[in-house]
C-alpha cells in the first residue's frame, strides 16, 4: 500500500503534533513563583493564597497526566482550575492594602495575574484546533460534531435521568432548554448548563405567581422566585432586576446584626445574584453604606465606593465587605443544594458575627 493510500483511508495517519509540554511546565512554574512572591509579601490572606496554590497544583497535575498518557484532550480539564485560580487572584487583589507600598503591591498582584493569564493563553493555543464542550463546570472533547442532549450530558458525566440540558447564558435562544432528541451542532453551541430536573431554574416564574406580600416575581427564574418567596416568610425582601446588568439584586431589609461591636443592630443586606446562578454563587457581603464599627472605623476589608469607584464589585450606596466562599475553610457552595437562605445564614451572618 502506498503512503497516499494509507492516508486516504485514515488507517495510518501521521500522529497529530503534541503540545509543547515543556513550555506549559515553565509557565506553571512561573505562576507558582509569582504565587510564592505574593505569599511572602502579603500577610493575613492565607485562605485565598492557599486556593491559588491548590489550583496551580491541579493545573500542573493535569498537564502531567496529559503528557504521561499521551492524550492532549486531557488539557481541557485544566479549565476549571484556571478559572478557580483567576477568581482567587481577583479576591486577593480586592483584599490587599495598596496604601502602604502601592508600587510594589501592584507589581506583585500584576505579576501573579499576568503569569496566570499567560498560562491560560498557552493552554488555549495548544488546543486551538480542538472543540471544547463545556457543560456547567465540566468539559470534554467530543468525538462528533452533532449530538443529542442526553449524549452531551452523559459525555460530561451527568446522569441523563436526573438532569436537563440548557444552552449557556450567552446563547441567544429565546427558550434555553434543549428538548430531548434535538440534534445539537456543537460547532454552533458548545457551552451548556446541566440543571437537575424539576428545580425550576430553566424558565421564568409566571406573572401571576407572587408571594403573600404581593411583590411579583416576573422575569425571575422560577427556582429563584421560590427562593425569594421562602426568604419573605421571615424577612422584608425587595428584588431589583434592573440595578445592574447580569445580576439580580435581592435586598433583605433590616437584617439583624449578630454582634454588638458595630454601630447598628440591624442593616439592609444585598445578595448579588449572578446571571448563571446557582451554578455560580453570590459573592461579597453588602451592608448599609454607613455601617461601621462601634468606634466609627470602617469594618475589616470594608470598601466604600467613593474610595474605589472603578472596582467592579464595590457598589455605590453600599458598604462592600470583601468576604468570599472560596476563602472560607470548611464552607462550600453546592449548586441546587445551597441557596439564598444558606448564603444569608452562613456567609452574611458568618461575616457579621466576626465583629470586625
Amino acid at each position: 500500500m502506498s503512503s497516499d493510500d494509507a492516508h486516504s483511508d485514515g488507517s495510518e495517519e501521521e500522529p497529530a503534533d503534541q503540545p509543547d509540554y515543556e513550555t506549559l511546565e515553565k509557565l506553571v512554574q512561573r505562576a507558582q513563583d509569582a504565587h510564592e512572591r505574593a505569599e511572602s509579601f502579603f500577610t493575613g490572606h492565607d485562605n485565598v493564597l492557599n486556593s491559588i496554590d491548590d489550583g496551580l497544583e491541579e493545573v500542573e497535575d493535569t498537564i502531567d497526566e496529559a503528557q504521561d498518557s499521551n492524550d492532549a484532550d486531557i488539557l481541557a480539564q485544566a479549565d476549571p482550575f484556571i478559572d478557580d485560580v483567576q477568581r482567587a487572584a481577583r479576591h486577593l487583589e480586592d483584599q490587599v492594602d495598596f496604601s502602604t507600598d502601592p508600587e510594589e503591591t501592584a507589581d506583585v498582584v500584576n505579576s501573579l495575574d499576568n503569569s496566570v493569564e499567560d498560562l491560560e493563553d498557552a493552554l488555549e493555543t495548544e488546543r486551538k484546533d480542538q472543540l471544547i464542550v463545556k457543560v456547567s463546570h465540566r468539559t470534554f472533547v467530543p468525538d462528533e460534531y452533532v449530538m443529542e442532549p442526553d449524549e452531551i450530558l452523559e459525555e460530561a458525566g451527568f446522569d441523563r435521568a436526573d438532569y436537563l440540558l440548557y444552552y449557556g447564558v450567552d446563547a441567544e435562544e429565546e427558550d434555553p432548554h434543549i428538548e430531548k432528541e434535538t440534534e445539537v451542532d456543537l460547532r454552533e453551541h458548545h457551552v451548556f448548563t446541566a440543571i437537575p430536573d424539576e428545580t425550576g431554574y430553566g424558565g421564568t416564574a409566571p406573572d401571576e405567581e407572587a408571594d403573600d406580600n404581593s411583590k411579583p416575581n416576573a422575569d425571575l427564574p422560577a427556582g429563584l422566585a421560590h427562593e425569594v418567596a421562602d426568604l419573605r416568610e421571615d424577612y422584608d425582601v425587595d428584588v431589583d432586576t434592573e440595578a445592574e446588568g447580569q445580576y439580580v439584586w435581592v435586598i433583605v431589609r433590616d437584617y439583624p446584626v449578630p454582634s454588638d461591636t458595630y454601630n447598628k443592630n440591624q442593616t439592609d443586606t444585598l445578595i448579588r445574584v449572578p446571571e448563571n446562578y446557582p451554578e455560580q454563587p453570590p459573592d461579597w457581603v453588602y451592608v448599609d453604606e454607613d455601617f461601621r464599627l462601634a468606634n466609627g472605623n470602617v469594618p475589616k476589608n470594608g470598601n466604600r465606593y467613593e474610595d474605589n469607584p472603578s472596582a467592579r464589585d464595590i457598589l455605590e450606596g453600599w458598604m462592600s465587605l470583601s468576604w468570599h466562599i472560596r476563602s472560607l475553610s470548611g464552607v462550600k457552595w453546592i449548586p441546587y443544594e445551597t441557596g439564598l437562605r444558606w448564603y444569608l445564614d452562613t456567609i452574611v451572618r458568618g461575616r457579621l458575627r466576626t465583629g470586625e
